[in-house]
C-alpha cells in the first residue's frame, strides 16, 4: 500500500487542537496555573510543525529543512519547562537554544542532512533529555504528596524510553518509527503512541493541578490564620493517629496543654494587637523550642496543645519549662504593666498506649487547671494516682507533680 501520511496528520492535528484548546479552558479555570499554559503551547506549535512535514513527501524536501525539527524539539523543552514551572521552579532556556541550534548547524552538513537514520536518531536524544527531565521534575517534586505524580512520572518517563528507543531503531526500524524506508504501518504507530502518552499526560497535568489546589484548600482549613499553626481540627484529624501509632510502637506520648496567663487583661488594657503580638510570640517560642519531631495546635482563643511522641514525662516537663521561661522573658523589655504574658502549662504521659488519648487529654487538663489554681506561670505534670487525685506541687514554679 502507497504511503498516504496526511490523514493520519491532519487527523493528530485535530487532536492536538482538541488537548490545547482543553488545556487553555483548564487555565482559564485557575489562572494562576501558568503551566498550563506551557503544556498546551506544545500542541500549538507542533500543528505548524507537522503541517510542514505534510505539505510534501515523506523523506523528501520538506523533511530535509531543519526548522520543522527544531520546532518540534521546542515541544518537548516547553513540556519539562511546564513541570518546572508546576514544580515552582524558574524557566531555563538555554538547553532548548542548544539543542535548536545544534540541530540546525548539523543539518547543513551535507552527510547529516542526507541521513535520515542519522537524523532520526539525533533528534531522538534531544527529544528523549527533554522527556526524562519532565519525569526528572516530576519526580523531585516527590514531598508533595499528589495521588497522580507517581503516574505523571510514569508516563513522562516511558514517553522518554521510547524516544531513547528511536535512537538506536533509527537504523533498522521504517520512518517515523526509524530512519528506514516509511511505512504506513509505522506512521500509525508512531502517532497512536505519541498521542496515547500525550492526552495522558495532559489530563495528568490538570489532576495534579487540580489535586494541589485542593490540598492548599485543606490545608489552608487546618491551619490558623494568625499564629499560621494547625487548628482544632486538625488537632482532631492527627491526633487519634498519633495515640494509635505510639501504641503499637510501645512508645510514650505526651500531651502538653497550654494557656495564655492572663490574657483577658491584656486585651482589656492594650487592646487586641497585644493580644494577637502575645499569641504569635508565644506560637513562634514554642514551635521553635517543639521541633519538626513534635506537633503544636491553637486550640481557640489562649489555649494551645502539643504532642511529644516518643518523649517521657520528663523530658515533656524540660521542654514545657524552657517554652514558659523564654515566653516570660521575652516581654521583659516590653512597658507593660504587671502581670506580665506568661503561660500555665499541664502535661499527661501515656506509656504503650496505656490509657485513651480522651484520658489523656482530661489528664493533661486537669494538671493545667492546678497550674492556673496555684499561681499561674508554672508546669504541672499529672501522674495517675487511679485517677483519684493530682499530687500537690514539689517545688514552685519551675516544676511540680501531680
Amino acid at each position: 500500500m502507497p504511503l498516504d501520511p496526511v490523514p493520519v496528520l491532519f487527523a493528530t492535528n485535530c487532536l492536538f487542537a482538541l488537548v490545547a484548546a482543553q488545556m487553555i479552558y483548564f487555565w482559564l479555570q485557575n489562572r494562576h496555573a501558568i503551566w498550563l499554559l506551557w503544556w498546551a503551547a506544545p500542541f500549538l506549535i507542533a500543528i505548524a510543525a507537522l503541517g510542514a512535514y505534510g505539505s510534501g513527501p515523506v523523506a523528501g524536501e520538506a523533511l530535509d529543512l531543519a526548522w520543522p525539527q527544531a520546532v518540534l524539539l521546542t515541544c518537548f523543552w516547553c513540556l519539562w519547562q511546564g513541570a518546572r514551572l508546576f514544580e515552582r521552579r524558574r524557566i531555563t532556556v538555554w538547553p532548548i537554544l542548544v539543542a535548536a541550534g545544534g540541530w540546525v548547524l548539523a543539518c547543513q552538513i551535507p552527510e547529516f542532512a542526507q541521513s535520515v537514520p542519522l537524523r532520526v536518531s539525533t533528534s531522538s536524544v534531544a527529544r528523549a533529555a527533554f522527556l526524562g527531565m519532565t519525569a526528572f521534575e516530576f519526580w523531585r517534586g516527590r514531598t508533595e504528596r499528589l495521588p497522580s505524580r507517581r503516574m505523571a512520572i510514569i508516563i513522562a518517563g516511558s514517553l522518554a524510553a521510547f524516544s531513547a528507543f528511536r535512537v538506536f531503531a533509527a537504523f533498522f526500524l521504517p520512518f517515523p518509527l526509524g530512519g528506514l524506508e516509511p511505512t504506513q504501518a509505522a506512521f500509525v504507530i508512531q502517532t497512536g503512541i505519541v498521542i496515547a502518552h500525550g492526552a495522558t499526560l495532559t489530563l495528568l497535568i490538570v489532576s495534579l493541578s487540580k489535586e494541589r489546589e485542593e490540598r492548599t484548600q485543606r490545608q489552608f482549613a487546618a491551619h490558623d490564620p494568625l499564629t499560621s499553626l494547625r487548628n482544632r481540627r486538625a488537632f482532631e484529624e492527627d491526633a487519634p493517629a498519633i495515640a494509635r501509632r505510639q501504641a503499637r510502637r510501645n512508645a510514650p506520648l505526651s500531651v502538653l496543654m497550654f494557656d495564655l496567663d492572663h490574657f483577658k487583661k491584656i486585651n482589656d488594657r492594650y487592646g487586641h494587637r497585644a493580644g494577637d503580638m502575645a499569641l504569635i510570640a508565644f506560637g513562634a517560642i514554642a514551635e521553635a523550642r517543639l521541633g519538626a519531631q513534635h506537633s503544636l495546635y491553637r486550640l481557640g482563643g489562649e489555649e494551645f496543645c502539643a504532642l511529644l511522641p516518643g518523649t517521657t514525662d520528663r523530658g515533656a516537663r524540660k521542654i514545657a519549662n524552657r517554652i514558659r521561661r523564654e515566653f516570660a522573658d521575652s516581654f521583659e523589655t516590653f512597658d507593660f504593666v504587671p502581670p506580665l504574658p506568661s503561660v500555665s502549662v499541664g502535661i499527661a504521659t501515656s506509656i504503650a498506649g496505656e490509657v485513651s488519648l480522651e484520658t489523656l487529654l482530661q489528664r493533661a487538663d486537669r494538671a493545667l487547671y492546678v497550674a492556673k489554681a496555684r499561681g499561674r506561670n508554672r508546669v504541672i505534670l499529672a501522674r495517675d494516682q487511679l485517677g483519684l487525685r493530682l499530687r500537690a506541687p514539689v517545688t514552685g514554679p519551675e516544676t511540680a507533680g501531680a
